[in-house]
């Protein structure tokens, strides 16, 4: 159904072909699913339904002189980690709540009414509270990451 471009999908039917066809793929070895996955990214795919513009002879003989646009892997020897954007991410909140921590110290210190004292005391232990969390999740992410890319070293010999 989703190969023939129909525009209303029935999600039942298609979550149906998709696991499908996903169990089918995951049998198949490295290579050939990234020799697919190259494939499908060099195919040209027309869109249908998405353009309101209809083109004028001078578009279409200039659209026909451009050469096709062919997509090519990424050649980088760096991979790309499991669980990296989650990771950073993490680190980038925990950096800004160790920010507002900073913050709200420095105006603790500043403050002699002792209700207001009290109060930034109750946000300190909250963002405290909060960067040791993150902490414990960044660990947690650099665990699991590293387990996966162990599993991943035992699959490919």
């Amino acid at each position: 159904m989703a190969s023939l471009g129909s525009l209303s999908l029935d999600k039942k039917v298609l979550c149906e072909e998709c696991n499908n066809k996903w169990k089918l793929v995951k049998k198949l070895s490295k290579e050939e699913i990234e020799d697919k996955i190259s494939r499908y990214l060099n195919t040209p795919v027309q869109l249908h339904g998405c353009i309101t513009h209809v083109p004028n002879r001078q578009s279409q003989l200039l659209q026909s002189s451009l050469p096709q646009l062919v997509l090519e892997r990424p050649t980088s020897d760096e991979q790309i980690h499991y669980n990296t954007i989650v990771q950073k991410a993490a680190t980038a909140k925990k950096k800004e709540l160790e920010k507002e921590l900073n913050e709200l110290q420095n105006m603790a210190r500043i403050i002699t009414n002792p209700e207001y004292r009290r109060n930034f005391s109750s946000q300190i232990s909250d963002l405290k509270k909060s960067i040791k969390d993150q902490d414990i999740r960044l660990e947690n992410l650099k665990k699991h990451a590293a387990s996966h890319r162990k599993s991943q070293e035992k699959k490919i010999p």
